[in-house]
């Protein structure tokens, strides 16, 4: 589920209907393009989430499906209203950032990928907004669905920063975080 028609704006990621159709739907062509020997490619929006409802203090902060709230945004977030860690990337103005250094939503990303690729049957990943987030992470929540064709959209027209980035999973786990060491 998504606020805006095309999916960049998540609410619910385990809920794959849509205005395209069911996630039935969705699953009968995943199929039936792996018969046809095309890969099918799942659009990974994960860096940010919008929330489902407002909490006690009417603020947008309670996600459904997975259930989180605030802890989950970034302290850093434009909005105010994060209480998790600061954003390991670039932060958005339009949704919120998720703290992808947080343990409950590194494993939901994970159980959420394994999903879309062991259930739905999607072979390869476009990792959407990924400077949103350390490429660390990325390399991580890949590896944990067993290493799938990945593709990261990182926008930049400076050859040094995108270097830089694709320099980054090998060198910049932060000491504060504990990389996950087992599948």
């Amino acid at each position: 589920a998504s606020v805006d028609e095309h999916g960049y704006m998540p609410t619910e990621w385990f809920n794959l209907d849509s205005r395209y159709g069911s996630r039935k739907e969705l699953a009968a062509l995943v199929e039936e393009l792996d018969n046809h020997s095309i890969c099918p490619c799942a659009d990974l929006v994960i860096n940010h989430r919008c929330a489902s409802r407002q909490d006690d203090d009417y603020q947008w902060t309670e996600f459904k499906n997975p259930d989180w709230s605030s802890w989950a945004i970034c302290c850093d977030d434009p909005s105010g209203l994060g209480k998790g860690r600061p954003s390991t990337g670039m932060n958005l103005d339009y949704a919120p950032d998720i703290d992808h250094t947080n343990e409950g939503v590194q494993r939901d990303v994970r159980s959420f990928i394994a999903h879309l690729v062991n259930e739905v049957g999607f072979r390869a990943l476009r990792i959407d907004m990924a400077k949103g987030y350390g490429p660390w992470l990325q390399e991580d929540y890949v590896e944990s669905a067993g290493q799938p064709l990945a593709i990261a959209e990182y926008w930049e027209g400076n050859t040094d920063r995108l270097r830089d980035y694709i320099a980054a999973p090998t060198t910049a786990w932060p000491s504060s975080t504990s990389r996950r060491t087992t599948a």
